[in-house]
């Protein structure tokens, strides 16, 4: 799923997600405004929820493609919240506050010359009608795409991806 085909978006009197048009690989991204709010996971945070159907109930790899921007703040990660129904709800780093020198460290290396951060997060779903929610726990966050397969399954390499599916 493109990160701007959501079906529900909440934003916070604090900030919100604004639709960056042609940003990025796909049909742009979802970022987090303004540049100076952070969140906690308590917190009532700008969401953006995703809907789909599952045909069979198991455990999923939900992965989340987002830009291959740094924290904002010094010492920090960025991260973001997902759930799901009967999934609590947690905290995800998509980029550690362990890299201590960005241009040398691999995983840094690897984000900004595929121009992409790919994390992957389990979660247990039911048969029908699902929902993912993502929050925004940081402002540098900004969303590209939200892929979910069965977990353990394989996709084909691919710079843009699997093919997005039937969109209602």
């Amino acid at each position: 799923m493109k990160a701007n085909h959501f079906c529900v978006k909440k934003d916070v009197a604090t900030g919100g997600f604004v639709h960056l048009e042609g940003y990025g690989r796909s049909a742009g991204g979802m970022k987090v405004y303004p540049t100076t709010v952070h969140f906690d996971l308590a917190d009532d945070k700008p969401e953006l929820s995703y809907r789909f159907i599952i045909e069979e109930a198991g455990e999923y790899t939900v992965e989340v493609w987002t830009t291959p921007t740094n924290p904002l703040r010094n010492d920090t990660s960025l991260r973001f919240a997902i759930s799901a129904e009967g999934n609590a709800e947690q905290a995800v780093v998509a980029v550690p506050a362990d890299f201590v020198a960005f241009h040398t460290d691999p995983r840094w290396c690897s984000g900004v010359l595929d121009n992409i951060r790919k994390t992957e997060v389990s979660l247990t779903l039911e048969a029908g009608v699902q929902e993912v929610v993502i929050g925004a726990l940081e402002a540098g966050l900004v969303l590209e795409k939200v892929l979910i397969y069965p977990k353990g399954v394989a996709l084909k390499p691919s710079y843009l991806g699997p093919k997005a599916s039937f969109l209602t």
